[in-house]
Order: C-alpha cells, then sequence, then structure tokens
C-alpha cells in the first residue's frame, strides 16, 4: 500500500515550505511530469516568477530537497488572484499531496489579502474540475475557475 503523505511528513520524510525555490529544483519537476517547454525556461524566468514576483508558493521537498511538488499564486494585491504552476511529481500524485498544498496556497494567500472577497483564476485540466470544486472554486464555462465564495 503506497504512504499517504501525512505519514511522510510525520517521518520526516516530506516537508513543505514557502521559501525561495532553486531554478534547477523548479525545472526538475516540470521534467518529471512532461512539462518540457516549461523545463527549458531560462533560470532567470523561473526566479523571477517564482522567488520575486510570486504573491505565493508553497512547496514540498523531500529530505534531500529535491522538489516534488509546487503551486503558486500571482495578484494585484487587492481582489484577483491567479493559479499557477501547481504540479506534483508522478511519484507524490494520489497520495493527498496535491490538496495539502492547494490548501496551504489558500491559505497563505488569504493571510496577504485578507478582504472580504478575493477571486482566484485558474485553468485546470477537465479532469482537475473535481479537485478544484472540493475547495469551493467555481468553474465557470471556457473561462477558468472564480470564486469571490473564499471568505475568511
Amino acid at each position: 500500500m503506497q504512504e499517504r503523505i501525512q505519514e511522510l511528513m510525520q517521518k520526516g520524510e516530506i516537508r513543505l515550505d514557502s521559501g525561495l525555490v532553486l531554478p534547477k529544483q523548479v525545472a526538475g519537476l516540470f521534467e518529471a511530469v512532461g512539462w518540457k517547454e516549461e523545463a527549458s525556461w531560462p533560470a532567470e524566468v523561473i526566479e523571477s516568477a517564482f522567488n520575486i514576483h510570486a504573491l505565493a508558493r508553497v512547496t514540498a521537498l523531500t529530505k534531500d530537497n529535491r522538489l516534488v511538488g509546487m503551486c503558486r499564486a500571482n495578484g494585484d494585491g487587492g481582489y484577483y488572484v491567479s493559479l499557477w504552476n501547481f504540479v506534483v511529481h508522478p511519484d507524490y500524485q494520489g497520495k493527498g499531496l496535491g490538496k495539502l498544498l492547494f490548501g496551504r496556497l489558500l491559505k497563505e494567500v488569504r493571510q496577504k489579502i485578507p478582504g472580504p472577497e478575493l477571486t482566484l483564476w485558474g485553468y485546470p485540466k477537465e479532469e482537475m474540475i473535481p479537485f478544484y470544486k472540493s475547495f469551493g472554486l467555481i468553474p465557470p464555462p471556457k473561462l477558468g475557475l472564480v470564486s469571490n465564495k473564499l471568505n475568511p
């Protein structure tokens, strides 16, 4: 039986972080999930997108600092937030890591934008719609995920 992410965290084999990421780590994770174009982004682009301009980021790292999951959000600082690069390494998919990452990202976004309403934008694959709905997001047709129901 596969170990769930909570068990791996209790053993100290996985940890969540919101600190800076190394471009090499990000490119390696993109490569692992088959995102060839993103894996070839120059290091300075990854540095800018993930470390300088991200409103919030959450990563999952193994005890030897291998990046196995991440998601990030950018925003206008007041109302709109867009979701980007939500990815989990194939070896860790189906173990609850995505839910843990996304829940933590929403919490961090809410701490930075504490207003009464927050609109999240994203463009998920069709098979991911139930996942996002489980967090209260509403997918309007052909537009992406939008929700102004994420109250503090």
